[in-house]
């Protein structure tokens, strides 16, 4: 765990990028299960942050009128632009565990009530990294996806960057399997 998230600070730094930090399983489990301990709310509005990506402004602010049965959408206050994105079963789940929030499933979230049950979860699950704050929820959801094959325009889209260049610096984790360019070009 340490050594891969060091090989990845130093690669980001070869390459000029700013090392991202993100959860792998283990740091998910126990920080979302010392969450849980804590509060059904905070560790339901962290599992939705991971697998929607989505900024915590965006989460707090969303009512239930811009959520279908499988696929969200996002005013972003941020960048003005508006995405609607599929949801993962576990995060319609843990929305659908908020139904009575009547405006929305995060309104009543107290941002800095969050961060501190959020820091008290860290201690819990032994994680004592300053710069391991909420964020890093929508960088592990980015990661994942790059890690996972998906391409970067489709990240950007799925984060709703406005361009491609905030997107980027997830792209050290893409695979970098040139024999499918070989594969794809000689079909």
């Amino acid at each position: 765990m340490a050594d891969f998230h060091n090989l990845s600070k130093a690669r980001a730094q070869r390459e000029g990028l700013p090392p991202v930090r993100f959860l792998d399983g283990k740091e998910e489990t126990a920080l979302f299960a010392a969450l849980r301990t804590q509060s059904e709310l905070y560790f339901s509005l962290s599992v939705f942050l991971l697998d929607t990506g989505a900024r915590i402004g965006e989460a707090t602010a969303l009512k239930w009128a811009s959520v279908g049965e499988q696929s969200v959408t996002f005013e972003q206050r941020k960048t003005t632009i508006r995405r609607t994105i599929p949801l993962t079963k576990r995060a319609a789940r843990a929305m659908a565990g908020q139904r009575e929030n009547a405006d929305g499933p995060y309104v009543s979230v107290r941002l800095q009530d969050y961060r501190a049950a959020w820091k008290s979860a860290k201690q819990d699950a032994g994680i004592f990294e300053a710069n391991l704050v909420p964020n890093v929820l929508r960088h592990t959801c980015a990661v994942r996806l790059v890690k996972g094959g998906v391409d970067l325009r489709t990240v950007q889209k799925w984060l709703g960057h406005r361009s491609l260049t905030m997107t980027m610096r997830y792209a050290q984790y893409a695979d970098t399997d040139l024999e499918a360019c070989v594969r794809v070009l000689e079909r």
